[in-house]
């Protein structure tokens, strides 16, 4: 009989082991102290995360929708992301008419740690240059950072009924409800994920508008927030050039090509925008430094580099230290957003 090596199998119950013991180690994992572990501040280092997550994951998801219908020859309806916060009963809520998910995607993505949909084989098959954002599948890990209790309502085009889950603690014990696609909210009717957190009475919330803007710089799908019914705010912006601008503008120094301007370049997947002030008394340019750190404690600059459109580093693009008002964004790339962010 030939044999072929490495084997398949080796039958281990007849092997003599001399000065070792017989029983073999390896790594176990605790799931409750680890799923601790995941929502705590041992892995992030910032509650505003959460924000970031969601919305990327709704990203994600209206964009790989649009893929679907694109292949069914089906025209597109525009992508669309609403934040809602509701102060009174402590309420946030995220919605998007993206892909929805199935049982399937529930039981083995959305619950499953480190498992995202985006890196499956199947999609990256079936779309080779989709491009996630999202990466690490823990996104709706960071929700108890900030919530004890979560209601997701998802719809797929895939099932007939919308498929319902109301999370209690990391560590617990779920099911799944159905419920007839007719009741549900019309921004979810035809496809798409609501995601709700019920928002504990000791996380602050009064800077909800500046994390989603700390993180959302230019995202290919619009995204939107109300907060206690008042008229949307529009988040984020259609250029990274747009940023700086409206920012320079804001502290009072008026992009008008003398005395400020700003330019923004792509050079293949990667687009930067810097800017520069004029120098009165040797008639030239230069680039255009950050005033002081007290300027940046009290102002959200929109300095670093995104990922898709989503800040991931909050220091000048290719430096470590350096406060030169410049930004970047990277698009089509193996890169994804990180972890556990560091902000400097």
């Amino acid at each position: 009989m030939a044999y072929k090596f490495p084997w398949r199998e080796i039958d281990e119950s007849r092997i003599t082991v001399i000065g070792f013991e017989t029983k073999k180690l390896s790594f176990t994992i605790d799931q409750e102290n680890i799923l601790q572990l995941l929502v705590g501040h041992t892995l992030y280092n910032d509650s505003s995360v959460v924000v970031r997550e969601l919305v990327q994951n709704a990203i994600d998801a209206v964009k790989l929708q649009k893929r679907y219908e694109h292949e069914r020859g089906k025209l597109s309806n525009l992508g669309l992301i609403q934040v809602d916060w509701n102060q009174e009963k402590r309420e946030l809520s995220f919605w998007d008419n993206g892909t929805g998910m199935t049982m399937f995607d529930v039981e083995n993505y959305l619950l499953k740690v480190g498992a995202s949909k985006y890196r499956d084989a199947a999609i990256k098959k079936q779309f080779p240059d989709f491009s996630s954002i999202s990466h690490f599948g823990i996104g709706i890990l960071t929700c108890f950072m900030i919530a004890n209790d979560i209601d997701i309502i998802t719809n797929s085009e895939e099932q007939e009924d919308v498929n319902s889950i109301n999370l209690r603690k990391v560590t617990g014990s779920y099911l799944v409800r159905r419920i007839k696609k007719v009741d549900v909210d019309r921004r979810i009717k035809e496809h798409g994920t609501m995601v709700k957190l019920y928002v504990r009475n000791d996380v602050d919330m009064s800077t909800l508008e500046r994390d989603l803007r700390k993180w959302i710089v230019i995202p290919e799908i619009p995204v939107y927030l109300t907060m206690n019914d008042e008229d949307k705010i529009r988040i984020g912006y259609d250029s990274l050039k747009e940023a700086l601008v409206k920012f320079l503008n804001e502290t009072g120094r008026t992009v008008d090509g003398e005395k400020y301007d700003v330019y923004e370049e792509t050079e293949g997947n990667v687009t930067i925008a810097y800017a520069v002030r004029h120098l009165r008394y040797l008639s030239d340019w230069c680039l255009l430094e950050i005033d002081s750190m007290q300027e940046r404690k009290k102002l959200q600059v929109p300095v670093g580099t995104c990922v898709e459109g989503i800040r991931v580093e909050f220091t000048t693009p290719g430096y470590k230290d350096c406060s030169i008002l410049a930004i970047a964004n990277i698009k089509n790339s193996k890169y994804q957003t990180n972890v556990a962010s560091v902000l400097t």
